[in-house]
């Protein structure tokens, strides 16, 4: 079955060239509280070549995996394919319990063909992933080379600052020294990590002007809220400030 977001994640194909190039970079670290919140976990595997028997789809140069989620969250990251096999099959809404489907995106030389699949019993051995797949749009070629493969989803308790996204294990951030702290990576072992995108803050409530804050303490003194020194006083002061 065809969900909304397996539809989403296909118009995200065109990240397969971007996300193969993708490189962060990690610094100064310092320990931060847990903080758990329940995350939508959606993967990306970039695969240098490929091919598919009919039953198994096997992905050969495998990398770390990538992840993201959707909006407000905005985390993403990656994390070293075993873990993620590791845990496939764990908790009652498991990937093996609930089979994902996934948008399989394959560069040839003119363009991105997009392969809708059920993924079921994945096995990797070094950077060699075969997935029994099962497929509900389009035909995978028998063999093809650079190609990415968009999974839709895992629900994990992770944590945005602080706890690992899977297996518990503490983290540490690297964020912004400043007040509004922009970015907030997490670093789970030397093969994983993930990244925390703080939303903007709201914008500031415009300064009222000299004419407004006459106009407030007018009412003020009309209505008997202050005394006629206190508005002398509090007057003086919000045309000193001019």
């Amino acid at each position: 079955m065809i969900t909304k977001r397996t539809l989403k994640i296909m118009v995200c194909q065109v990240l397969a060239l971007a996300i193969l190039g993708m490189g962060m970079f990690q610094s100064g670290l310092a320990k931060t509280p847990k903080t758990t919140q329940e995350l939508d976990l959606l993967f990306v595997q970039n695969a240098t070549s490929g091919t598919f028997d009919g039953k198994t789809l096997t992905l050969k140069g495998v990398g770390p995996t990538i992840f993201f989620t959707d909006r407000p969250n905005r985390v993403e990251g990656h994390l070293r394919t075993e873990v993620l096999i590791e845990e496939w099959g764990k908790g009652a809404d498991s990937l093996a319990a609930d089979p994902p489907n996934a948008a399989l995106s394959i560069l040839d030389e003119n363009a991105v063909k997009s392969i809708v699949v059920e993924l079921f019993d994945p096995i990797l051995a070094g950077t060699t992933l075969s997935y029994r797949v099962k497929v509900l749009q389009g035909k995978i070629p028998p063999t093809f080379k650079m190609a990415s493969l968009f999974i839709d989803h895992l629900r994990r308790p992770g944590a945005f600052i602080g706890a690992a996204l899977v297996g518990g294990v503490i983290g540490h951030s690297i964020a912004k020294k400043d007040s509004e702290p922009k970015t907030t990576v997490v670093v789970q072992d030397p093969g994983t990590y993930y990244v925390r995108h703080y939303p903007p803050p709201p914008p500031r409530a415009p300064k009222p002007t000299v004419e407004e804050r006459i106009q407030k303490l007018d009412d003020l003194a009309a209505n008997g809220y202050i005394t006629p020194e206190e508005y002398k006083a509090r007057k003086k002061e919000i045309l000193d400030s001019i």
